[in-house]
């Protein structure tokens, strides 16, 4: 018992230092936005920020019981394309549309 309980620890130490990292570079990443991004794309990333912890709780298990996540998955999805049609603007890059959203939401459809 004592063996497998080691493991556990071991276990979860590992997922518990791998989340520490992630949080590391999420929040380095959003200096960066905040530090670069004009108003507009801030704002989109703001969105999109607050989204995507919505569905990792979901995952996990502690969503709100009325959570939808059909909805939230589109909060997401449309928070990203908001998030890249502003800092592609703000950016001055050009090329035509990125979106993600309709295209995930259309390959759902049809798979």
């Amino acid at each position: 018992m004592g063996v497998i309980v080691g493991v556990l620890g071991t276990l979860l130490t590992a997922r518990l230092n791998d989340r520490a990292q992630a949080d590391a570079q999420r929040t380095k990443a959003w200096e960066a936005v905040l530090l670069l991004g004009d108003a507009d794309t801030v704002a989109a990333a703001r969105e999109w920020r607050w989204a995507v912890p919505q569905l990792e709780r979901a995952a996990r298990g502690v969503a709100d019981d009325d959570f939808d996540r059909t909805a939230a998955v589109r909060r997401a999805d449309e928070g990203r394309d908001r998030f890249c049609v502003a800092a592609r603007a703000g950016l001055t890059v050009g090329s035509g549309d990125v979106a993600q959203a309709r295209w995930l939401t259309d390959r759902q459809m049809n798979s």
